[in-house]
């Protein structure tokens, strides 16, 4: 049998012998963020858990219970204690999370929490397509999904800013009855409110045509993955029809920018600067008042949307803080001056930045730099991206793409021939998504998906005092 604990951490405490006598204490563990299994003395896992301090975290844990509780006593049980450090928030996740599924197999989602995402999908091969919210879309070739959404709130009002633009039907129970044949009925569709209101565009009662309200779906899905670009179309619509003196239509076109206008991608909260260089106050005062607001008006926050658009097309850059490392160190980072055989004076430690690119379906590891390294690590995030596109192009359906990480291989063995489940999917980037949506993220976060600017990922980065 593989000793999986020991395949997976680097390093061990053994608190107790075969024979229950003490032989190692908590005080020699690390201070560092980490990555904890205890263990029994048959070598087999209790808990798996990340933690801010490991040493700390232990010491908590292995406590003396001075109340009776159902929980069992880890310190009459555990034997040896398996960790590993790291700095890095979001790789600390990654890494519970692929050591969770290594550990306890089927098991694993009783020893980590999900935070999953809102989604809001459309089958375009349907007759009568209409949109649908979901926390597990399907991940067809024929579906097309927007997201992510932080809360099923802000995917519905989302979906009814749409529907209102739009003319959307609102009742999918007549959209199904329509794509059974009953186009056209208006018996079906006269008690319908909408209809009656002409708030929505007929298509069950036979006003347009199922062609037509398929191209008006897919105008309304464009909007909803770029509406600064759909805004800016329809301004310029609107300033046509003013001039051709149809004024009513340029109402309508006004009426329907005002609703888009909500859609669009906010500034804040998208960074938590202080994690990486120095908090700028202007911006975590913004955030803080625009938080504070929310929480009292109950309203969707301001860059709760900043994320949403077309998730085939999301790519997103991550910068956190990693471990600092000492100057002679440098050679692993492949450091100019380590390689010149110029070690740095001083005995300081120097910090570190782990690097990440990711999408829906990837998560792609790009290593850590020092800052002066930092245009060399641009290259590598940009060869990261070209990665990404190119798995998209080879692989049309979502359904085929290959998973990130091979859990039967080495912790860092990114890019086997694994193929991730739409499970495996949607778990990994529910861990994405949580960095996301927090009040405040670790590191910097940065939305890719319609490239990288060089000059503007180094004032992201350089730039935040």
């Amino acid at each position: 049998m593989k000793n999986l604990p020991e395949e997976i951490f680097d390093n061990c405490l053994t608190l107790q012998s075969d024979s229950g006598q003490a032989i190692e204490k908590p005080g020699e563990l690390p201070t560092s963020a980490g990555l904890i299994l205890f263990a029994d003395n048959q070598n087999l896992p209790i808990l798996l858990l990340s933690a801010a301090n490991i040493r700390r975290t232990v010491k908590n844990k292995l406590a003396e219970q001075k109340e009776t509780t159902k929980k069992a006593d880890l310190k009459s049980i555990t034997a040896k204690i398996y960790y590993e450090t790291c700095p890095c928030k979001f790789r600390l996740s990654l890494e519970h999370y692929k050591a969770a599924k290594k550990i306890f197999a089927l098991n694993y989602k009783d020893h980590i929490s999900f935070v999953y995402p809102w989604f809001i999908e459309i089958d375009l091969n349907e007759k009568t397509p209409f949109f649908s919210i979901t926390r597990k879309p399907g991940l067809k070739k024929t579906k097309k999904i927007l997201g992510p959404f932080c809360s099923q709130k802000s995917a519905a009002v989302f979906l009814n800013t749409l529907e209102d633009a739009f003319k959307l039907c609102k009742r999918n129970d007549l959209l199904r009855q329509a794509q059974s044949r009953l186009v056209g009925n208006p018996q079906r569709a006269a008690g319908c409110p909408y209809l009656q209101m002409d708030a929505c565009s007929g298509v069950c009662d036979g006003k347009i045509r199922p062609q037509e309200y398929q191209n008006i779906i897919k105008d309304a899905f464009e909007a909803g993955a770029e509406p600064a670009k759909q805004i800016e179309k329809l301004q310029v619509d609107m300033q046509r029809a003013a001039k051709d003196l149809n004024f009513e239509l340029a109402a309508e076109l006004k009426k329907k920018i005002e609703k888009l206008s909500a859609l669009k991608k906010q500034i804040y909260p998208h960074t938590n600067s202080s994690s990486i260089r120095t908090c700028s106050k202007s911006s975590a005062k913004i955030s803080a008042q625009h938080s504070q607001t929310n929480r009292h008006s109950g309203k969707i926050g301001v860059g709760v949307y900043r994320w949403t658009g077309d998730l085939e097309k999301l790519k997103i850059i991550h910068i956190d803080k990693s471990a600092k490392i000492k100057p002679f160190d440098l050679v692993r980072l492949c450091s100019p001056q380590a390689a010149q055989g110029k070690p740095q004076k001083g005995k300081k430690k120097i910090q570190t930045y782990a690097v990440f690119v990711m999408n829906f379906f990837e998560v792609i590891d790009v290593g850590d730099f020092v800052i002066d390294d930092f245009e060399k690590s641009i290259g590598a995030i940009e060869n990261a991206l070209l990665k990404l596109n190119s798995n998209q192009q080879e692989n049309c359906d979502p359904s085929t793409w290959f998973d990130s990480f091979d859990f039967t291989q080495d912790k860092y063995a990114h890019h086997k021939p694994l193929r991730a489940s739409s499970t495996e999917l949607i778990e990994r980037f529910s861990i994405v998504s949580y960095f996301l949506y927090r009040t405040k993220p670790a590191g910097l976060w940065i939305d890719a998906s319609g490239g990288v600017d060089r000059h503007g990922l180094t004032r992201s980065f350089l730039n935040t005092d």
